[in-house]
């Protein structure tokens, strides 16, 4: 953002602001850590409101210039330090912090909430019910992301289980998408209505069928 502001790049600016702000810190930082937010028991749970704080005051510097009154209103309201955000020090970019493996590992969690997310749609299932999952992978980074954050994943993804490893088998009546280099399987089993699901499929081909139907009509004349 800092580069793109010395080279008065404005839009490029804001848009990396508003991509970071409303899909990494409000789509998935909050959602992940509501978890740990709730559960006062929870010892990581100051660290995450700490983290919360530090990036938002940090964002609204970041967000002040291009919407000034909104970001002073909010700064007094949260009362985040000093006497205004227009006289706050600009953040700066700090290189130690960036940890390559982390944003891997982080950008695979998306994608495979975002599969799991997408069977879940194209069948009909409701998000409220829970599933079961099934991940087969040869990249051991990738496993080593899911047991780490299974906690994680499966609140995200409303999971009762996960299995996952190299040599894990295709689940009959699954639905499926392809995570990086894992092959990730939701059990249908019990969450589906057949007979509704089998419905929808013969009224879809009938309806191919009819098209079809007209573009023969209209390619033989």
């Amino acid at each position: 953002v800092s580069e793109n502001l010395e080279h008065y790049e404005l839009g490029l600016a804001a848009q990396k602001i508003y991509d970071f702000l409303w899909d990494e810190f409000c789509d998935w930082y909050i959602e992940m850590v509501k978890p740990r937010l709730y559960n006062k028991d929870d010892n990581t749970r100051e660290a995450a409101l700490w983290t919360l704080k530090t990036v938002l005051i940090n964002a609204l510097k970041m967000l002040h210039p291009f919407m000034p009154y909104i970001t002073e209103e909010i700064w007094q309201t949260i009362k985040a330090e000093g006497e205004t955000v227009m006289l706050a020090q600009y953040p700066a970019a700090d290189e130690k912090l960036i940890d390559k493996d982390v944003e891997k590992s982080f950008e695979y969690i998306k994608e495979l909430i975002s599969s799991l997310r997408n069977i879940r749609a194209e069948a009909g299932i409701s998000p409220a019910k829970p599933a079961k999952v099934v991940i087969k992978s040869s990249d051991e980074s990738e496993l080593n992301t899911i047991k780490e954050n299974y906690f994680f994943i499966t609140k995200l993804g409303n999971l009762e289980s996960i299995e996952c490893g190299k040599d894990m088998e295709k689940p009959a009546q699954s639905g499926f998408r392809v995570t990086g280099n894992s092959e990730v399987y939701m059990i249908l089993t019990g969450l589906l209505d057949i007979e509704a699901e089998v419905k929808k499929l013969k009224a879809q081909l009938d309806k191919v069928a009819v098209e079809l139907e007209k573009m023969n009509a209209k390619l033989s004349n």
